[in-house]
């Protein structure tokens, strides 16, 4: 009798020498199957002799396996669930097939299982020996991908049928288990109603004495790795219980049931809260495979929804008993809410009462009759939704649909949502049930935050995005016959406004001024906002330099006007920087520099005035060369320091970390400023260097500091854009995190957008590449340049900092709060972090607080602070209001 606990092999060659041409032939065909990864499968049906040769790969095993089988030796391999069906196609196909297929699972001999497909022909021969000669594959990878799928699929649409929760999961964690082919077992973890322990949730192919082993584990650091998960709200990957201290107090109950790894994620709501966790166990001491890693995370999103949906019915249930709220009231609440859930035949034809969908819509049963639903919908939107509804026809496959609805009040409202087929037991089609959800707020903030993409929020005008965009395709489509002037505007005495009379009254120049120079630029010409008090226009220039002198004349004229401000009038005045296409350069670059280098000789001439670059305008270059000298030799000499500025945890306002900035105080010129330094360190390749000194530096004094203070600090270090172009990056970090002995958690690197918006996939690869060190990463100044939360979900952002113009000036005609409860949420939905920049007034601070923004840092509630000063301020009791 054959061995039925060895795997099947390739057979090998015992026959006696043929020809070279049938060798040959043999050798090619040998091949063939090699590189396809194909085996053979044939069944002599006389003798019930059946010959198996299946690629002989690390999946299937090693040990060798005999070349023929007896029929029944063969089926007791396959899993008890195919052995019916097998045997039925190889009947079906001896009786009336030619070609026959069987899909089955082979069970391994360590009690994995891998799936195969088989598929031929009926052979025969004059001796009337008929026999099933086939092909065999693995297609073990296809069938875990579709496990996934069916398993999510399947918990979607028994979530809106309203099935019991324990019911979804079991289906999701079936699935998991289903696809890794019994090499690993599935549970979920429910959050408690104490926020401190973790619930069975599912785990159906777990013993039950396991499960209640696990019922209700602490959350914690040391908790496993599903309080673990839960604590951190971070996956928790580990590969040996034996040996990682989280398993240290209940290592012993897992390792009982022969589980040696666990990995664990944790499921997290749409705000970012842990509902629970889905854990991975299993009996070998290893890591996840990429595939099991992302299998974890698509049912985690999944797992998610559900129970999301499940805590709010439960919650919606509760409030209606304890209310005692009618129908009528019900109804009423989900028209106001924007809530739609219907249900529809097999056809999408309406045939019952919809009474989410007549509270919405105003329509009546006999309206929405059949089709007639489909006469709410916008007309500009009804013949996507019809070819929506033949794709869900025909594939009978969940669909995202999203699409404008009338309201009862005529107003046309933007829903989305989910349709799903609800099947009965034996997979025909009951039903069409769907829920779809007002989304037209979001609509609306997604549309302000494009609208602020391309335009500076405080004064309206294009933004530096824009104003690339802009000259780039001027250049790109103007003849070197016609010319472009580029003027750089800076606004003379500024400064001394704003810090005299305050931020808003500068605000308020700012404003006046975008409005001066629209009017005084001709029509059809672009003034845009650099940011701060720098302005660019764009202009066509027939005549060169005299086009652009006359423009500059009627913006300094504008500009000198008086500016009223609270009463008092205000003078200020530009300083131009003219340079023209294609005189003085043909690229964007080049162009923005030379009128760049000729405002500051404006500014230099005392204000007031233009000036046109030359290539005599050295002046400029040999000062910066100054600087770059002082540069190199100040961080010899020691000459920079650093300062912390604190970050407060809303809204009880204690302090969650710092922000460090550096310093450069010059042995002649004194302090120089951050934002005249780092652009040339920056420019001449030294940005590096100095970025790493602040980085090192930081981490080490912060490390000491938590621990004079008996708490732990989180570090945000400014990265710079050039910084994180350095393919050895990663490397420096993490050495300077070893040596510092700094957790990686508790370093967080900040990057503007500007920083990783030009080239994505190499910034997503080197972001991407950072986060495997375990620290945090953010997004500086939101607002100030690109302002797109929605192209942040391509990287691995943790936190997103609003810049203090996005919290203070909304766009014109919005309610600040609104605004900034729009912005909060949306980067909620994301699940990052939020921090507000630049608070100065506790009017701001109580708007953040409503909003539920996270975290906020200001001179309203700490400046940056030296080292010692910073231990004093943290020692303190900490308290806002």
């Amino acid at each position: 009798m054959p061995d039925t606990n060895a795997e099947p092999r390739v057979k090998k060659d015992v026959t006696a020498p043929r020809s070279s041409s049938i060798a040959e032939l043999e050798a090619r065909l040998q091949f063939a199957l090699d590189v396809a990864d194909l085996g053979e499968w044939e069944l002599d049906v006389n003798s019930g002799t059946l010959t198996c040769l299946l690629r002989n790969g690390p999946d299937f095993g090693t040990a060798l396996q005999p070349d023929e089988w007896a029929l029944e030796a063969f089926l007791e391999r396959i899993h008890a669930d195919d052995q019916g069906r097998v045997q039925r196609v190889i009947e079906t196909a001896l009786e009336n097939t030619e070609h026959w297929q069987f899909d089955c699972r082979l069970l391994l001999s360590d009690g994995r299982t891998r799936w195969i497909s088989v598929k031929g022909k009926v052979l025969g021969n004059a001796d009337n020996n008929p026999r099933l000669r086939g092909i065999a594959s693995d297609i073990s990878e296809l069938k875990r991908s579709e496990a996934l799928a069916k398993g999510q699929q399947q918990a979607l649409a028994q979530a809106v049928a309203g099935a019991p929760l324990k019911q979804i999961l079991d289906t999701l964690t079936r699935s998991a288990e289903e696809q890794a082919g019994g090499n690993i077992w599935a549970s979920v973890m429910l959050m408690d109603t104490d926020g401190q322990h973790l619930r069975f949730g599912s785990a159906p192919t777990l013993p039950e004495s396991f499960n209640q082993t696990v019922e209700r584990i602490p959350i914690g650091p040391l908790a496993g790795s599903c309080g673990t998960a839960a604590y951190t709200g971070s996956p928790v990957i580990v590969s040996d219980v034996e040996s990682d201290p989280r398993w240290v107090e209940a290592k012993s109950a897992i390792l009982t049931y022969g589980f040696r790894a666990c990995w664990s994620r944790p499921i997290l709501s749409s705000s970012g809260k842990v509902l629970g966790t889905l854990a991975y166990y299993c009996r070998e001491a290893r890591k996840p495979s990429a595939f099991e890693l992302e299998s974890m995370r698509l049912l985690v999103n999944t797992a998610a929804l559900v129970i999301e949906r499940d805590l709010e019915t439960t919650e919606r249930k509760a409030a209606e008993q304890a209310l005692q709220a009618s129908e009528q009231r019900f109804r009423s609440l989900v028209n106001a809410t924007g809530a739609i859930v219907w249900t529809a035949s097999p056809t999408l034809e309406i045939v019952s009462p919809q009474p989410d969908w007549s509270a919405f819509t105003g329509q009546t049963q006999e309206e929405m009759q059949g089709f007639g639903w489909m006469k709410a919908v916008h007309p500009d939107d009804q013949e996507p939704t019809a070819a929506l509804g033949a794709k869900m026809l025909q594939d009978r496959q969940s669909v995202y649909a999203q699409y404008r609805l009338r309201r009862a009040d005529g107003q046309y409202r933007h829903v989305s949502g989910y349709a799903v087929p609800i099947l009965d037991m034996e997979g025909k089609l009951i039903e069409w049930a769907g829920s779809y959800t007002d989304v037209t707020e979001q609509k609306l903030a997604e549309s302000r935050l494009h609208q602020l993409a391309n335009h500076d929020m405080l004064t309206g005008l294009p933004n530096r995005a824009y104003l690339n965009e802009h000259l780039q395709a001027l250049i790109n489509f103007t003849p070197l016959n016609n010319l472009i002037a580029i003027m750089l505007i800076d606004l003379d005495r500024f400064k001394q406004v704003n810090d005299s009379m305050g931020h808003d009254a500068g605000d308020t120049m700012l404003r006046e001024v975008a409005k001066r120079l629209r009017a005084a630029v001709p029509q059809g010409d672009l003034v845009a906002r650099l940011g701060g008090d720098e302005f660019v226009v764009i202009a066509h220039a027939p005549e060169g330099k005299t086009s652009a002198q006359t423009i500059a004349d009627d913006i300094i004229r504008a500009v000198a006007a008086p500016i009223e401000i609270n009463g008092s009038r205000v003078f200020s005045g530009a300083s131009v920087g003219i340079g023209l296409y294609p005189q003085h350069g043909r690229t964007k670059e080049e162009l923005v520099q030379h009128a760049d280098i000729a405002m500051y000789r404006a500014k230099a001439a005392g204000g007031h005035c233009y000036r046109i670059f030359s290539d005599e305008m050295s002046i400029e270059a040999k000062s910066r060369m100054v600087l770059e000298t002082a540069l190199h030799q100040a961080l010899e000499q020691n000459e920079f320091s650093l300062c912390y500025q604190p970050r407060m945890q809303l809204p009880e306002g204690k302090p969650k970390g710092v922000e460090v900035l550096i310093r450069w105080n010059h042995p002649e010129q004194g302090w120089i400023s951050p934002v005249d330094f780092i652009p040339i360190a920056e420019e001449i390749g030294m940005i590096d260097e100095l970025g790493l000194w602040v980085l090192h530096k930081a981490c080490r004094e912060i490390h000491d500091l938590s621990r004079r203070l008996g708490q732990v600090l989180e570090l945000s270090v400014n990265l710079s854009p050039y910084q994180l172009k350095s393919p050895n990056l990663k490397d420096k970090i993490e050495a300077i995190l070893e040596e510092t002995e700094l957790e990686p958690c508790h370093l967080e690197l900040e990057l503007t957008e500007g920083a990783f918006i030009e080239d994505m996939d190499a910034s997503n690869q080197a972001l991407r590449a950072l986060k495997t060190l375990g620290i945090q990463l953010a997004v500086d100044d939101l607002g100030t340049r690109y302002s797109g939360i929605s192209y942040l979900r391509r990287f691995p952002i943790d936190t997103v900092k609003l810049d203090r113009t996005l919290i203070t000036h909304p766009a014109e005609g919005l309610d600040r709060y609104v605004f900034i409860k729009a912005i909060t949420d949306m980067a909620h939905a994301l699940n990052l972090v939020v921090v507000a920049e630049g608070v100065e007034d506790a009017e701001t601070l109580e708007l953040l607080k409503r909003a539920r923004c996270d975290e906020a840092q200001g001179y309203f509630l700490a400046g940056p602070l030296t080292l010692e000063d910073l231990f004093a301020f943290l020692s303190a009791p900490q308290r806002i209001t």
